[in-house]
């Protein structure tokens, strides 16, 4: 007899919010083993790529550490080969030359050159020097400065002077920027030229070229070299070296504008040159004697006797004709009284001094007149005086 089964079915009634507690809780663990398992796949074809381009990588790096030890190579023998033909050309032995460093960017090279030089007397002398080098079809070959490892462009504004340069010199010119303005201030000062405003500063291009004097440059603009490309004894600052070569751009240009200024006559064009020599020989002291820190002329003053200042008084023109070897003889001579008479004025007169001598210079000829305009006296009673 067949038997019937019956199956009972109970219906248990549940509120919304538990319902929905289970029915998400079962999908949140499905997403989170199908996240679980996409990020191990992810991270194991990561893992493989890894293990993969190892050699790669291994392989592209000996070639580029091969490629640099080939040109750190070829430029070396390069810089020898150099180093030969200029002792050829210049008849000269003792020079070497050794690579200290290379920095490379794209196809051009700039390096830095140990060289060692033998001075007649047997001393070695050590300096650095910067070349650059650009690599061509036939391999590589010096060439000019090369604008790409200076970086960008830059500026920086002092009282009176505005700083052209690029970021490899900022820390040059971060380092000499507050002596430089305080000399050209004093400078200005000394001889008696107008204070600058904002809007007239002087501008100091850095250039990373080589420049000579004979550029022409625009007005209220000086242009000096890069320090990179100074030779330097190997000891040196080169912070240093760009504040020697602009400080004698100063006084320069501080002598020119004087003359424009004061319409400076041809008959002192010379004692112009002698007075640039002084500024020159008591530049570290100008800004401390403008400022009243230092006495009047430096701290010892020798007077010089009455027949230096004749030296600068009697034309000496003929001579140079008649007898050139005493005649420069004379001009030594003359320079040292030029700078003697320069520090007696000032150390006696004070730095008010310069200025009343400068504004002579533009209308007078002679001596006896100008020290009559400048200083109320006769050439006898300034003679007196020196003595």
């Amino acid at each position: 007899m067949r038997q019937e089964t019956r199956l009972e079915w109970e219906i248990l009634e549940a509120e919304e919010d538990e319902w929905e507690e289970v029915t998400t809780s079962v999908t949140a663990g499905r997403h989170s083993t199908a996240h679980r398992q996409r990020l191990t796949a992810v991270l194991s074809a990561v893992a493989l790529s890894i293990a993969l381009a190892g050699p790669i990588v291994y392989l592209l790096w000996q070639e580029a550490e091969a490629g640099i030890a080939a040109t750190e190579h070829h430029i070396g023998t390069l810089v020898e080969v150099e180093t030969l033909r200029e002792q050829a050309s210049n008849h000269t032995v003792g020079s070497q030359a050794e690579v200290a460093s290379i920095a490379l960017h794209a196809n051009a090279a700039m390096v830095r050159v140990a060289m060692t030089a033998t001075s007649p007397t047997g001393q070695v002398l050590p300096y650095d020097e910067i070349r650059f080098y650009r690599q061509r079809a036939a391999g590589w070959e010096r060439t000019q400065p090369i604008l790409a490892f200076w970086g960008d462009r830059s500026s920086l504004d002092t009282a009176t002077i505005h700083f052209d340069f690029y970021e490899l010199d900022r820390p040059y010119v971060e380092t000499i920027a507050g002596s430089s303005d305080d000399l050209h201030r004093a400078l200005r000062e000394l001889l008696g030229l107008p204070p600058l405003t904002d809007m007239g500063r002087l501008t100091v291009t850095v250039a990373p070229q080589y420049a000579t004097s004979d550029d022409v440059v625009p007005a209220a603009t000086i242009v000096v070299m890069s320090p990179i490309l100074l030779r330097t004894p190997a000891t040196s600052d080169r912070a240093a070296t760009l504040a020697s070569q602009l400080q004698s751009q100063l006084i320069t240009y501080s002598i020119v504008e004087s003359q424009r200024y004061y319409l400076v006559r041809p008959a002192w064009s010379a004692v112009m040159k002698y007075l640039a020599h002084w500024l020159y020989g008591h530049a570290d002291e100008l800004p401390a004697l403008v400022s009243g820190t230092l006495p009047a002329g430096g701290s010892t003053v020798s007077p010089p006797n009455a027949d230096m200042l004749e030296s600068l008084i009697i034309d000496n023109v003929a001579d140079y004709y008649h007898s050139p070897g005493y005649a420069e003889y004379r001009n030594q001579a003359t320079a040292r009284s030029a700078i003697a008479f320069f520090d007696w004025l000032v150390a006696t007169r004070g730095p008010d001094a310069l200025p009343a001598l400068l504004q002579a210079f533009g209308t007078q000829d002679s001596w006896p007149a100008l020290v009559d305009e400048a200083f109320g006296l006769s050439i006898d009673e300034l003679l007196a005086q020196w003595e």
